[in-house]
This record gives C-alpha cells, sequence and structure tokens, in this order.
C-alpha cells in the first residue's frame, strides 16, 4: 500500500531538445545499425515548473498534504489546456478506437503520420480542438511494432535463430523492417552454406 505521493506539474523537468528519428533499422545479429537516421529539433512543454504536492498517510490511514508549492513558472496554466496533460491525453486513443483504426487504415497506404494528424486535426476544426498530440500517434504505431515482434510467427523465428546463434557462433541471421515495423526480409546462413561458399566461390 502506497504511504506517500509527490504530485507534480505537468511541466516539470527540464526540456528535451533533441530527439533521434529512424527511418529504417537493418539488425545484424540481433544488433541494431541505423542506417538513415537523422536528428531534429522538437518542442517541449518542461519549464523545469516548481509545482508541487507532497503528502503522505497518517496514524488513522489518512491523506495528510505535508506540502505544497501552487505557483506556477514559466508557463501560464487555464483549464482550456487540460487536454494537454500526457495522462488525460493517451486515454483518448484507448477510449476511441476508431481512431487507431483510421491510423493504420492510413499507414497502409504509406500516409506519414504528421499528415495523418493534420487530416485530422481539420476534421476537428484545427490543432487546437484536438484531445491528443501527434506524439500519441506516434506511439500507437511504435506499440504495433513492439507487437509484431512480441508475438506470433515472428517470434517463434527470431527465437530459433537466437537458439541457433548459441549452439553455433558461425550461424548468421539478419532482417529489415520498413518504417511501420512491418518485417520486410529474412536471410540466415548456417555454418555448413558458409563452408560450401568458401569452397565454390562465384
Amino acid at each position: 500500500m502506497r504511504r506517500n505521493c509527490l504530485w507534480t506539474c505537468e511541466c516539470y523537468r527540464l526540456p528535451n531538445s533533441k530527439h533521434k528519428k529512424v527511418e529504417e533499422s537493418l539488425v545484424i545479429d540481433a544488433q541494431i545499425v541505423e542506417e538513415d537516421a537523422c536528428v531534429v529539433k522538437r518542442k517541449s512543454k518542461k519549464v523545469q515548473c516548481a509545482v508541487n504536492i507532497y503528502a503522505n498517510v497518517n496514524e488513522r490511514s489518512e491523506w495528510v498534504i505535508q506540502r505544497a508549492n501552487l505557483e506556477h513558472g514559466g508557463h501560464t496554466p487555464t483549464p482550456g489546456k487540460a487536454k494537454n496533460i500526457s495522462r488525460l491525453r493517451k486515454k483518448f486513443p484507448v477510449e476511441n478506437p476508431h481512431i487507431v483504426r483510421q491510423l493504420f487504415n492510413d499507414r497502409r497506404f504509406g500516409v506519414p503520420v504528421k499528415q495523418i494528424y493534420s487530416f485530422m486535426a481539420r476534421e476537428r476544426n484545427g490543432l487546437e480542438s484536438m484531445p491528443f498530440a501527434q506524439k500519441d500517434l506516434h506511439d500507437e504505431v511504435e506499440k504495433q511494432k513492439k507487437k509484431i515482434f512480441d508475438e506470433g510467427d515472428a517470434k517463434a523465428m527470431f527465437s530459433y535463430f537466437q537458439t541457433m546463434v548459441e549452439e553455433n557462433s558461425n550461424f548468421f541471421y539478419t532482417y529489415r523492417v520498413d518504417e511501420e515495423g512491418r518485417l520486410k526480409d529474412v536471410l540466415w546462413v548456417d555454418a555448413r552454406s558458409r563452408m560450401a561458399y568458401e569452397e565454390f566461390p562465384m
């Protein structure tokens, strides 16, 4: 049972100014090599806001506020900005599965996430009316990527490959995925094939 808790402002912590965007990954013996990575700037709402509330549970199992700092710094919160709180924002795609279906239907036709988000915003009278962020759509795509390799035949295949590598270091495999995390192609070579290639070079 939790006995204490510290609540902070959504804009707490230092801002993150850069991140890597990986268009395609090449995996060699389970080592990821970024083929086409670029560093881009992104906006951050983090401004080291000092607002926080600390509380703990007393002897009567009641929550008691021990410390509270309610003066925001570096930003001006308004009721209309409540939709930007990540916990509330991330709930929207979960509670509205048609949004996720629309996302992946458009992705199947090669439409970028940024363009899908812009189209959704136009349907809702602009970005200010959007109850979720573009990042939330990217998060849904990332979850789908992870699911692809955590379930089904792909997982069984790569588990088998890893077993083969552990049994024989000459076993080699590699695979590529596209920007949606879908498996593009797989290559594997066993020790006997490597020996045959050395004897009969092309």
